[in-house]
């Protein structure tokens, strides 16, 4: 993954997530979702995984450049957007 003219460095599944909520960026999605669509988890228990991953690409991205506001957002209790959605 890119950022202008510099590569973040982002593992395997930081990339699929990262994909994943780039492909709708103003979307909220939410913990289940992103389990089962992007760890392929079919039965979703109580896991700090997407919380981990979504902290990791944050600090990457912005490490990167990326301008303020294009960052993993958290929304406690409903999701995880790419851009500043409207939850």
């Amino acid at each position: 993954a890119w950022v202008g003219r510099r590569a973040v460095d982002i593992t395997g599944y930081g990339y699929l997530l990262l994909a994943r909520l780039a492909q709708e960026p103003d979307r909220v999605f939410s913990q289940v979702e992103l389990l089962r669509e992007v760890w392929g988890v079919d039965r979703p228990q109580r896991t700090r995984t997407v919380g981990s991953h979504a902290s990791k690409l944050r600090s990457a991205l912005r490490r990167a450049g990326a301008p303020e506001g294009h960052y993993v957002h958290v929304y406690w209790g409903v999701g995880y957007s790419l851009l500043g959605a409207t939850a």
